[in-house]
């Protein structure tokens, strides 16, 4: 797990040797072990590739990158883990590749000398890396299929750029950066984040998830050409029988748990509670009996949604050693600025908090790698069920009893209601402009001081490219949901939560649920495996389960994950306090801060605080931060 930065442009080797280890100097959190930078060329393009390295695989000094190819030709720079290296390896031993180390940095170098791109499908792991080719004169970067581990990159006059964290960009661009207003308007609005190439920086994007971006070395511009790698189907191609479609999940979910434990230093478990981490907890016991076991949990004493039980419950029953991490607002505060730094961009609420101080736990513990339950919920349809999706299916089945039926049912589980349901059904048929309207009816006059007369349209192009992303084949509408989610929806957000909540600490954070085969599994079940007739999310998932995790935590019926009582937090921390922070508005164009800050305290004087009170404030932070 590592830190990753690289500038392609015609200055001298040592003006961009410059640039990197200046972007490397902020990235070192990420890899606290070793540090390289190095310059190659390629036809009349000077390269520049460096990293840190966080040593998870191989810890000798046989790991460092940049690392190049026996024969010279390629370069590489990585961040992530290949966890099936020892596979790959065994399939290039065979057509007669040696290896002279045990890293599977090596590996996937050889790989990609081997079979290119097509290796990609091959691989379990997260990743990001960027491969240079000095003889066939491209450079390659690439992003895993659910984008677990992040890439930015920038092209500015004729200089391509990047590096592993925004805040990272601005060193190796030797530029200050701008913020983007369309973006910062949309999250301060409708909290969206992370959906999209666009960054909160204006010209800086992200490599989206399962896509590759080259550049030919041979022409005297360079110019971005980017592709999706992986591009998975939604056709019913799974088992019709329901049990062997369970046991196909539990047989591949194992898998990806024993895959997920290869490791040469220390490894812990994140807990919640819930099923997801719950069940690589005790998938963890079943595959090793003998596991020293720890996880890491953060609590609410005292309040009405803390999960203190489930957690106790789970790590009795794995036999793991626990420890639990709490907060107050006098702790939020401490942490803030920090918190702020760490996440680079705005972000939606303060369970990212939580999860920022449960790592800083597992760090302090001994505790180098972490295993968590991010994704199930986006694979096996949890939360909600993503009911809507489900209706819509049935009816262009013309299945409209099973439709009723299925509605009447799912409305009867904790926190849904039949209203919400056909709300969300009704959205899926209407046009970008309707959903335009709405928001803007929902948004009111308490808008924070920001100019909506250009919003419409620029939300209505939000909308309508989020409709066409979302459609799938007649009666697949559910399956298609959870395609886009994984590739362009709510995944984004969390894995760009995790990652630099993890890192901060120097903790690689990994998610055995997110693989391409099991995520492939999924997406071609027939969907009532998902979300069953009677309502039940991730109905596939809870039957794989059986034996392995305690029925009364496959039983539950409420979803909760780290919260925290933010408004309660905010409330503590005062209106005078608040107020104070708020000035890192001023650098945003498009906010009135004296309209914010008006409406801020008429919320505080009356003892509460809304989401959007956490928007704007953790919105000024990093503005303050980074544009002061």
């Amino acid at each position: 797990m590592c830190g990753l930065a690289g500038k392609i442009s015609r200055r001298h080797a040592s003006e961009l040797s410059h640039y990197v280890e200046k972007s490397l100097d902020v990235l070192e959190h990420r890899g606290p072990d070793d540090r390289g930078c190095r310059v190659l060329a390629s036809g009349s393009w000077s390269v520049a590739f460096g990293q840190t390295r966080l040593s998870i695989i191989d810890l000798s000094e046989a790991g460092h990158q940049p690392m190049i190819s026996q024969d010279g030709r390629f370069a590489i720079v990585f961040n992530g883990e290949i966890y099936n290296y020892k596979e790959v390896r065994r399939e290039l031993r065979a057509v007669g590749v040696s290896f002279s180390t045990e890293t599977d940095t090596e590996v996937l170098l050889a790989a990609w000398s081997t079979w290119g791109q097509d290796v990609l499908p091959r691989l379990i792991g997260m990743f990001a890396f960027a491969v240079v080719d000095v003889v066939g004169q491209t450079v390659t970067v690439v992003r895993d299929g659910f984008g677990i581990k992040p890439v930015f990159w920038s092209l500015s006059d004729n200089e391509f750029s990047f590096a592993s964290e925004a805040k990272a960009m601005e060193k190796v661009m030797g530029r200050r950066l701008a913020p983007n207003n369309s973006v910062v308007t949309r999250f301060l609005m409708i909290g969206t984040y992370d959906t999209g190439a666009e960054t909160f920086f204006d010209g800086v994007y992200r490599l989206e998830p399962g896509t590759v971006l080259s550049l030919d070395l041979s022409q005297d511009w360079l110019q971005p050409n980017i592709q999706r790698w992986w591009n998975p189907g939604v056709s019913p191609v799974g088992p019709n029988d329901f049990e062997e479609a369970a046991e196909l999940v539990r047989e591949k979910f194992l898998e990806n748990v024993a895959l997920h434990l290869r490791s040469d230093v220390s490894l812990g478990f994140t807990l919640s509670g819930g099923i997801d981490s719950s069940a690589i907890v005790h998938a963890a016991r079943y595959l090793e009996p003998d596991l020293p076991i720890k996880t890491f949990s953060f609590v609410s004493p005292g309040a009405p949604d803390n999960e203190e039980s489930w957690i106790d419950m789970v790590n009795e029953s794995a036999g793991a050693e626990s420890f639990k991490v709490s907060s107050d607002a006098a702790t939020l505060e401490a942490d803030l600025f920090d918190l702020i730094q760490t996440q680079g961009e705005p972000f939606g609420d303060t369970s990212i908090y939580a999860q920022y101080i449960v790592y800083r736990l597992a760090r302090e513990s001994g505790v180098t790698v972490t295993l968590d339950g991010q994704g199930a919920d986006e694979i096996f349809a949890g939360y909600f069920g993503y009911v809507e999706s489900r209706l819509k299916s049935l009816i262009q089945e013309w299945k409209f009893f099973d439709a009723i039926s299925l509605l009447g049912k799912w409305s009867t589980w904790p926190g849904r209601s039949k209203s919400n349901a056909l709300q969300g059904l009704f959205s899926l048929y209407s046009p970008g402009r309707g959903r335009v309207a709405s928001v803007r009816s929902m948004l009111g006059s308490q808008n924070g001081g920001i100019d909506l007369s250009w919003l419409e349209g620029d939300l209505k192009s939000v909308y309508e490219r989020g409709l066409d992303a979302k459609s799938g084949e007649r009666g697949r509408q559910l399956a298609s949901i959870l395609r886009w989610e994984l590739r362009q929806g709510g995944l984004g957000p969390r894995l760009r939560n995790g990652d630099r909540n993890s890192m901060r600490w120097s903790i690689e954070s990994r998610v055995p649920f997110l693989t391409i085969p099991l995520a492939e599994t999924a997406l071609g079940f027939n969907e009532e495996f998902l979300l069953s007739r009677g309502g039940e999310t991730k109905h596939v998932l809870r039957r794989a389960l059986r034996g392995i995790v305690p029925d009364r935590i496959l039983d539950r019926r409420d979803k909760i994950g780290f919260q925290t009582p933010e408004s309660s937090w905010l409330v503590g921390l005062g209106p005078e306090r608040i107020s104070s922070w708020l000035g890192g508005l001023d650098h945003l164009e498009v906010v009135n801060v004296e309209a914010a800050k008006n409406g801020i305290r008429a919320q505080l004087a009356q003892g509460h605080a809304t989401p959007e009170l956490w928007r704007y404030l953790n919105t000024a932070l990093w503005a303050e931060n980074f544009f002061r």
